[in-house]
């Protein structure tokens, strides 16, 4: 008994050598990064005019939309820390993920799928906003 359970047990350290990616939901990922950086209100970034209707189902889907306000076009990114990223937002949750528990970036660099230096990018960018925001 106590044999089969030690062998059907799944450990931490086997999981990320499993389908990690697999584990977060792309779509689930990138609603809940969007509805956070913009506390869950579709606007323009430029006059910050609502977006309503299909074009706000566009915009959480992190497609082009056009104001109707003032006609300006873009994204669910445009104006934001994640504006020209080159990752998935799975890969964003699990390089942060990673970057939370401790991990360097050797490491994540070889789960999330790019390069060390790339983490060391986004680590720095992630403590340069930490300290903003802890500035008066």
């Amino acid at each position: 008994m106590k044999e089969t359970l030690i062998k059907t047990v799944i450990y931490p350290e086997e999981v990320l050598k499993g389908p990690v990616l697999d584990f977060f939901h792309e779509d689930v990922c990138r609603q809940w990064i969007l509805k956070r950086i913009h506390g869950g209100k579709a606007q323009c970034p430029r006059c910050h005019g609502a977006i309503e209707g299909k074009s706000e189902a566009s915009f959480w889907a992190d497609r082009m939309v056009k104001c109707r306000r003032c006609g300006k076009m873009f994204d669910a990114k445009t104006g934001t820390f994640i504006v020209g990223m080159h990752f998935s937002y799975s890969q964003l949750v699990l390089l942060s993920l990673l970057l939370a528990i401790g991990w360097n970036n050797r490491r994540i660099a070889a789960l999330v799928g790019c390069s060390g230096p790339t983490v060391g990018l986004w680590r720095r960018k992630f403590e340069a906003f930490k300290k903003l925001r802890r500035e008066p």
